[in-house]
């Protein structure tokens, strides 16, 4: 309801295949073909909420094609680094690899739970833009 609020046109794109509890990599992948070009999308860096499935290197690859096919933005929620594989780097590499391949990323990145401060609302928001000119 907030970016409805906001303005935005909301779509949702197809992620669980729950025949097989996995990712719907070939529907994900449809959906973002079919997204009008410059959209953004709203992805999970890891320990996806509420499903639990996570992308792989390799299929993170092939988003990160599809993203850049359609010029597309991503707003990268990241609540859980460590949680996913209990290691924080080992889960930002969709993060680094979504920067790495030269997309514009907004990150929002809660430490409330990571850093075990669960009754306050920790975080930060960081805008990677993906041309050196955009930054100001």
């Amino acid at each position: 309801p907030i970016f409805q609020q906001a303005g935005f046109e909301v779509r949702k794109y197809r992620y669980l295949d729950r025949k097989t509890n996995r990712l719907d990599l070939d529907g994900m992948l449809a959906d973002i073909a079919d997204a009008p070009e410059g959209s953004i999308f709203v992805m999970h860096a890891c320990a996806h909420n509420p499903t639990g499935v996570d992308p792989t290197p390799e299929q993170w690859k092939k988003i990160s094609e599809a993203l850049t096919a359609r010029d597309a933005k991503v707003l990268v929620d990241m609540a859980y680094q460590g949680f996913a594989s209990g290691d924080a780097q080992a889960d930002n590499a969709a993060l680094r690899k979504l920067v790495a391949d030269g997309h514009s990323i907004m990150l929002a990145q809660s430490f409330a739970k990571n850093f075990g401060l669960y009754g306050e609302r920790v975080g930060t928001q960081l805008r990677v833009p993906s041309l050196p000119t955009q930054i100001a």
